[in-house]
C-alpha cells in the first residue's frame, strides 16, 4: 500500500459521528437537499466559528469557492494578487482562465511577505492569501491591521484559512469591518473528511451573493452534508488528531533539521523541506518504497524554481518515521 504524503490528507480516520450520521441520512440520497440536515449544518459551523449563521456559506470543497472567486476575476477584468509561491491550483486555474496576475514574491529561506508591495498592488485589486501560506507552511500575516488595509484598497479579498485549526490565527472577525472580505475554510483537514469535500465561508450578505450567483445549486450532495454535520459534533475527536499531528510535525521537522535539511517553521500540516539535492532525484529513490511526496518543480507554473523543495505531508508515526529514514538513506 501506498504511503501518501504528497495531498495533505490527514493520517486518521472519520470521526464515529460523521460515519453514524452518514448512515443516518443515506436513505435520503433520492434527494437533491435535505433543508433540515443544510440548516443544522450552517448552524453548526455558525456556532463553531462564533458567528451568525447569515454569515456561512458552504461549498462542495474549499477549492470550489476559490473557482467562484476565479471567476469573478474573469468576468469583471480584475487583476489577482497573490504571493508567490502559493497553493498551485490557484496559479494554475489563473494561467488556464487567462487572468491578469501580480504576484508577490516571498523573501528568504522563511518566505516572508513584503507587506508593502503587497498593499501598493491591492489598489483596486481582488487578492488571494493562503494564511497559513501552502507550500511554505507559515503564516504569512499575523497583523490585523494589515489585513484591513488590504481589504480597503482591493475589491474582494479572499483570505483562505485551510489550516487554521493547525495555525490557531484567524482574522474572521474583519468580516463584520470589510464587507468585501471572504473567510474561507474546510473541514478536509483538521477533521479527517479530504473525501467528503466540504467547505464553507464567513463573510457579509454581499460578499455571499457575490459567488452565490456564479452557482448552480445543489452541488453539495446529502452525505457530504451529513458526515460534515457528524464531524462538527465530534469536535474533541478533531481536537486531538490535530494535536497528535502537530506533535509529530514538530517532532519530524526537529528529525530533519539534525540531518542538515531546512524547514521553516510549520503552522499547517505539513512541511516544506529545501533539499540538499533536486527534489526528483529524491523523490525517485524513497517513492521505491511507496512514498509519495510532493515537489513544486514538477508543477509547470513553478518550472526551472524551488528545485530543491519538497513539500511533505504529516502521516502517522510509523509513515513519518520511514519517511525520515528513507531520506536519511538518500542524502547518505
Amino acid at each position: 500500500m501506498r504511503i501518501r504524503l504528497s495531498l495533505n490528507e490527514s493520517p486518521f480516520q472519520p470521526s464515529p459521528k460523521a460515519v453514524e450520521l452518514a448512515s443516518k441520512y443515506a436513505p435520503l440520497s433520492n434527494r437533491y437537499d435535505v433543508a433540515e440536515l443544510r440548516e443544522s449544518l450552517i448552524s453548526e459551523l455558525s456556532r463553531y466559528s462564533k458567528v451568525e449563521s447569515e454569515m456561512i456559506e458552504i461549498y462542495p470543497g474549499s477549492s470550489y469557492c476559490i473557482v467562484l472567486f476565479l471567476i469573478y476575476a474573469k468576468i469583471t477584468g480584475l487583476p489577482l494578487v497573490v504571493p508567490f509561491p502559493t497553493f498551485h491550483v490557484l496559479h494554475q486555474l489563473a494561467n488556464s482562465y487567462e487572468i491578469a496576475v501580480k504576484a508577490v514574491e516571498l523573501k528568504g529561506k522563511e518566505f516572508i511577505l513584503n507587506s508593502e508591495e503587497l498593499l501598493k498592488l491591492s489598489e483596486g485589486s481582488i487578492v488571494y492569501l493562503s494564511n497559513p501560506n501552502n507550500p511554505t507552511s507559515d503564516l504569512l500575516i499575523e497583523d490585523e491591521d494589515l489585513i484591513s488595509k488590504i481589504a480597503s484598497k482591493s475589491k474582494l479579498v479572499l483570505l483562505d484559512e485551510a489550516y487554521f485549526e493547525f495555525s490557531g490565527k484567524t482574522f474572521y472577525n474583519l468580516a463584520y469591518e470589510h464587507d468585501n472580505l471572504v473567510v474561507l475554510r474546510t473541514l478536509s483537514k483538521a477533521f479527517n473528511i479530504a473525501g467528503v469535500r466540504l467547505g464553507y465561508s464567513i463573510s457579509s450578505k454581499k460578499a455571499k451573493e457575490i459567488f452565490n450567483k456564479l452557482r448552480v445549486g445543489y452541488e453539495i450532495p446529502i452525505m457530504s452534508q451529513a458526515m460534515a454535520l457528524g464531524a462538527l459534533k465530534d469536535i474533541d475527536y478533531m481536537r486531538k488528531t490535530v494535536n497528535s499531528i502537530i506533535l509529530l510535525r514538530d517532532e519530524t521537522r526537529k528529525r530533519l533539521l539534525e540531518l542538515g535539511i531546512w524547514s521553516p517553521r510549520s503552522r499547517t500540516n505539513f512541511l516544506f523541506l529545501e533539499l540538499p539535492m533536486k527534489c526528483v532525484d529524491v523523490k525517485r529513490e524513497i517513492e521505491r518504497s511507496n512514498i509519495e511526496v510532493l515537489c513544486l518543480s514538477d508543477m509547470l507554473e513553478f518550472k526551472g524554481r524551488f528545485e530543491n523543495w519538497m513539500r511533505v505531508s504529516i502521516g502517522n508515526e510509523e509513515h513519518m518515521n520511514l519517511f525520515v529514514e528513507k531520506i536519511q538513506q538518500v542524502l547518505s
